[in-house]
C-alpha cells in the first residue's frame, strides 16, 4: 500500500509521459520527417519524462512497485471491462515480478495514466 500523495505523484508522472506520447513524433502529424530536428526533440522530451518515472518507481521499495504493478494490471481490467482477476489476485501475481522487469513493464503500458487511475479508483480510497 502506498499513500495517497507517493499515488498521485506517480500518477502526475505518468500523465506527463501519456501527453508527451499522445503527441509524440509521428513525422505527418509534424508535417516532417522523423530525421527532423522537431521529431528528435519530440523523442527526447518523451525519453526524459519516461526516465523521471523510471527513477520514482526505482526509488520504491519492492512491495511498494509490486502494489503499483497490481494497480496497472486491475486499472488495465477496468478500461478493458474484463475481469481477468481480483485486486488481491494481482497482487500475489505482482509478488512474482521482480525490479527492473516491473519497471520496464509498467513505463511501458499505454495508455499509462489512465489505467493507473483506473486502478487507483477501483482499489483505493485516494
Amino acid at each position: 500500500m502506498l499513500p495517497c500523495d507517493v499515488l498521485t505523484q506517480l500518477y502526475e508522472l505518468m500523465l506527463q509521459v501519456q501527453k508527451r506520447r499522445n503527441s509524440e513524433y509521428n513525422p505527418k502529424s509534424l508535417g516532417t520527417d522523423y530525421a527532423s530536428p522537431e521529431a528528435f526533440a519530440k523523442r527526447h522530451q518523451v525519453h526524459a519524462d519516461v526516465e523521471s518515472l523510471k527513477e520514482a518507481l526505482t526509488n520504491l521499495r519492492e512491495d511498494q512497485l509490486q502494489y503499483v504493478l497490481a494497480l496497472m494490471w486491475s486499472g488495465r481490467d477496468v478500461l478493458g471491462q474484463e475481469k481477468h482477476d481480483t485486486f488481491e489476485g494481482y497482487i500475489e501475481a505482482a509478488k512474482g515480478e521482480r525490479g527492473d522487469g516491473s519497471i520496464q513493464y509498467i513505463t511501458g503500458m499505454n495508455p499509462i495514466a489512465d489505467n493507473f487511475m483506473a486502478g487507483i479508483k477501483a482499489n483505493t480510497n485516494c
